[in-house]
């Protein structure tokens, strides 16, 4: 991805979100090369700044405090992270067609 080898993020809306997934990717695989806390330590601030700001934007989606509720095990049920992916899911169909 070309983006990676600038010294600054993306401007554009689509592809400042595209761009943070990527580098929470990053950072996920690298907790495989490197202590694993940092690599998740970084993958969880990264996907946190992700879903704020798509919170932020949308107003109604609410996906970072889902997240904090099944990280902190008050629905860590395979469902609940199904329903927080299929949260996702829509809110970046609804960024998509703005």
């Amino acid at each position: 991805m070309p983006e990676m080898s600038r010294d600054e993020e993306p401007e554009g809306y689509l592809d400042w979100f595209a761009f943070g997934a990527l580098v929470a990717w990053v950072y996920a695989a690298d907790a495989n090369t490197t202590p694993a806390s940092d690599g998740v330590v970084h993958t969880f601030d990264r996907v946190s700044e992700l879903l704020d700001e798509i919170d932020n934007d949308l107003g109604d989606t609410q996906l970072l405090n889902r997240l904090l509720l099944v990280m902190n095990g008050l629905g860590g049920t395979s469902e609940s992270w199904a329903t927080l992916s299929q949260g996702v899911r829509e809110a970046v169909e609804r960024l998509r067609s703005r």
